[in-house]
This record gives C-alpha cells, sequence and structure tokens, in this order.
C-alpha cells in the first residue's frame, strides 16, 4: 500500500507521516541487504512528494537518503 498506493498512502497519513514511513521502510530494506529494493521505494517517495509539492528542502533529505542507498548498495558490491 504504501508503495502501489502511494498517493493514497500519503492522504491518509499526511506528507509528514508518510515519508517518516515510507523512509524508515526503505532503510530497513537497504539494511537487509535489497538496495535495489530500497531504491525503487525511495524514488516513489520522492517523485510522491514532488506531485504533491512538498517543499524542495524535504525532497532533498529524500534525496540524499536515495544517495545513502545507492552508496550502500555499492559497498557491498566491493566487499
Amino acid at each position: 500500500v504504501l508503495v502501489d498506493s502511494a498517493e493514497a498512502a500519503a492522504d491518509t497519513l499526511g506528507h509528514i507521516d508518510y515519508r517518516r514511513t515510507v523512509e524508515t521502510f526503505s532503510v530497513a530494506i537497504a539494511d537487509a541487504g535489497n538496495t535495489g529494493l530500497a531504491a525503487d521505494v525511495q524514488k516513489n517517495l520522492i517523485a510522491t512528494m514532488q506531485q504533491r509539492g512538498v517543499l524542495q528542502s524535504v525532497i532533498s533529505d529524500s534525496a540524499r537518503t536515495l544517495q545513502w542507498i545507492a552508496e550502500s548498495a555499492r559497498e557491498r558490491v566491493a566487499s
């Protein structure tokens, strides 16, 4: 629901709680080793927030989380 029905989830939770929940989920997925899925979830979050007109500073914070996920993926491949 958080990803497949992102707009409905954001409407239900509000964009602040939606972001918090989805970012917690994507970081947990990345920590578990599925950085591809984590990146997809994070990209979906960013797109949803952009569509909803969320402040650019908030979107930038989420983009930094996406960057961290990408770096985690590279580190896993290198080790």
